[in-house]
């Protein structure tokens, strides 16, 4: 998949996996559950996403957060240093 589908696709996926979690209140377990959230969705054709979709994802929303925190937004980056791997072993309910 493409940047831009990954990008559009992300954003909609992480409103619908959050809903009302704020984004101060995201942990690293959230994010891992995000992740494996990610991990269990299918592209069009039916076939999981690649570990290098899942990349793109993470890389993505940790692009977002570290714009939140020099906004002020928020303190931590819950994506920062998460294995694509060791979230694709965790549960989706994970918030």
């Amino acid at each position: 998949m493409g940047w831009r589908r990954v990008r559009a696709r992300t954003l909609q996926d992480l409103v619908n996996f959050t809903g009302d979690l704020r984004v101060h209140d995201m942990t690293v377990e959230s994010a891992s559950g995000f992740l494996a959230y990610c991990g269990e969705l299918r592209r069009r054709d039916g076939k999981a996403l690649s570990p290098s979709t899942l990349r793109k994802v993470a890389a993505i929303v940790g692009a977002v957060f570290r714009h939140g925190i020099d906004r002020g937004a928020c303190h931590v980056n819950p994506f920062e240093g998460i294995q694509v791997a060791l979230a694709r072993g965790l549960k989706a309910n994970s918030r």
